[in-house]
């Protein structure tokens, strides 16, 4: 069935373009709520987005040998003038540059006294030892037969079914678009979003999901949020965080227990 709002349907393209301002973005938002055939758009559109990226992506990296041919063909003054930018961006670039330089040096400094001048001052290694720590497959329940996707809350579903065939980057991109739309199980949307990072091996970015997982989740969701961000933790070299998480864990007394208790003597041995 066709949208019965035409002008906010007719938005939808420009919000995948990135063209609206905050309340025209907000409205789209409400709008894909409530729309089927609008929601639908959004998905049909993603292979023509895509492209479009990788055309952009393209055009910057030739940029500057189209902006080379435009400088030799303009006349003297014209020239001039982009010499003196060149001159202004060349100086910019070495205060950069230096400001790169001291940091460092002042990492360097930090590392050879044994401290992590990233993580608070914690223990310094150059790669942390769980770096290949094994992620197992946080466990879902498979939607009942027949179900028919309707609105954002069910299209956790339909990522759950990239999950469930362990394509996990693609359910990750799913999931991660699927929290803008403010979906009803958010915490657990957060969870998965998080452990998909985990298993495609982007350990930093699903810290932040798992997170949030952590503070909005109750139950076996709660503890099986601490466990999985104190895998996070442990595969970053951040081991004060990994333990503070795996005893909350622990404490919970939950599925997850066990593991948490072995992760924890391997992580306090690594670092004596």
């Amino acid at each position: 069935m066709a949208c019965p709002n035409k002008s906010v349907a007719q938005l939808v393209a420009l919000h995948e373009f990135g063209a609206l301002d905050g309340s025209q973005q907000q409205l789209v938002l409400d709008h894909l709520i409530e729309c089927e055939d609008c929601y639908t758009q959004v998905y049909d559109l993603e292979p023509i987005m895509t492209a479009f990226r990788r055309h952009r992506a393209e055009a910057i990296r030739e940029s500057p040998r189209r902006e080379l041919q435009e400088e030799r063909a303009a006349p003297f003054p014209a020239r001039l003038r982009s010499w003196n930018t060149t001159a202004l961006m060349a100086a910019c670039l070495l205060i950069v540059l230096s400001v790169g330089v001291l940091y460092l040096l002042r990492k360097q400094d930090s590392h050879s006294n044994g401290v992590d001048f990233e993580n608070g001052g914690g223990l310094a290694l150059n790669r942390s030892p769980f770096a290949d720590l094994a992620i197992p497959k946080p466990a879902h329940a498979e939607p009942s037969p027949g179900l028919r996707l309707r609105n954002p809350d069910d299209a956790f579903e339909r990522a759950m079914q990239s999950y469930q065939t362990n394509d996990f980057q693609s359910a990750a991109e799913q999931l991660d678009t699927l929290r803008e739309l403010g979906p009803s199980n958010l915490d657990e949307v957060d969870f998965y979003l998080g452990a998909s990072l985990l298993l495609i091996g982007k350990s930093q970015e699903a810290i932040q999901p798992l997170t949030r997982s952590a503070e909005l989740s109750s139950g076996a969701r709660l503890e099986a949020s601490h466990y999985y961000l104190a895998l996070a933790f442990a595969k970053t070299n951040q081991s004060r965080q990994a333990i503070s998480e795996l005893d909350k864990c622990i404490e919970l007394n939950g599925e997850h227990q066990s593991a948490a208790r072995a992760l924890r003597k391997k992580i306090l041995e690594a670092s004596q």
